[in-house]
């Protein structure tokens, strides 16, 4: 079995506006690797829940639009 999750278009713009406030918080990278934005994928019957987490920061945003729902 496999599962795929991806972001749609407004929650890509909800992300990138927010991944360049944190930049400007904190522009240091996290590792050598990456691994600065985690990514949370929430299953419920009526949707999926999108959070993301800036691993410098330890804040969190979530993408999701509930007017959607």
């Amino acid at each position: 079995m496999r599962y795929k999750f991806e972001l749609d278009e407004d929650e890509i713009k909800v992300f990138e506006s927010w991944k360049k406030e944190q930049l400007k918080k904190s522009d240091k990278h996290h590792s050598s690797v990456g691994g600065r934005w985690t990514f949370s994928f929430t299953t419920t019957g009526v949707g999926i829940i999108v959070e993301v987490k800036d691993n410098n920061t330890n804040e969190t945003k979530t993408l999701t639009d509930f007017s959607k729902w």
